[in-house]
């Protein structure tokens, strides 16, 4: 079962950080449109793939964009899905986009940690056009994330510094929550050396929820 990027971001905020947001629907605009700052980014919340793409996410600066960007987001329709929801967030001060997914890779029963040092990319493509580019871990379950395979993994004594005790906070979520894909895309560093998930998809193990 897969989440809005707002159960994600829910989930992921009690363990690493996430962009501030306040969650809007048709039926409440008028009243949250006095609780948002701007500039933001308006944010469609769909469940399928390529919704940048589609325009389902918008920076706005001023009032006026902030009331049209609601008019497109809520007359929009993303491969079939309706969008009913939109999640506002805060502007992030992004130095460096970057791609990080745990999944459950189910011919060796293991986690496979994956990471790359290019953010916002459709990560299947990239593994066609540049697997060099493109840097893989598999966790056995049983002895769990070690700082070794972390190093493995990013390949860069700068970003390691900066993201080791992320990686191991995404390994815990995926664990404690029974997931069987964590995708965070672009994982972000600001210009304050901070780690932030700017986008997600969480997917769970269905037989977990019984």
């Amino acid at each position: 079962m897969r989440l809005f990027e707002y159960q994600a971001k829910s989930i992921l905020s009690q363990y690493v950080k996430v962009p501030k947001g306040i969650l809007v629907s048709k039926e409440n605009i008028d009243e949250m449109i006095t609780k948002l700052t701007l500039p933001c980014v308006l944010k469609a919340q769909v469940k399928v793939g390529g919704r940048g793409k589609a325009g389902g996410v918008l920076k706005v600066k001023d009032l006026g964009e902030l009331k049209s960007g609601f008019k497109k987001l809520f007359s929009m329709e993303i491969k079939g899905e309706k969008v009913e929801k939109v999640l506002v967030e805060e502007l992030i001060d992004i130095e460096r986009e970057l791609y990080f997914s745990v999944i459950f890779y189910r011919p060796s029963r293991r986690f496979m940690l994956v990471f790359c040092k290019e953010g916002g990319v459709d990560i299947e493509q990239l593994a066609e056009t540049n697997p060099e580019a493109i840097s893989k871990v598999k966790v056995d379950p049983i002895i769990g994330i070690k700082d070794f395979m972390i190093r493995n993994l990013i390949k860069d004594f700068e970003l390691y510094d900066l993201l080791n005790k992320f990686v191991k906070e995404a390994y815990k979520i995926f664990v404690d929550r029974d997931l069987v894909m964590l995708e965070i895309n672009p994982l972000v560093i600001t210009k304050n050396k901070e780690v932030v998930c700017a986008d997600a998809k969480v997917e769970f193990d269905d037989n977990a929820l019984y």
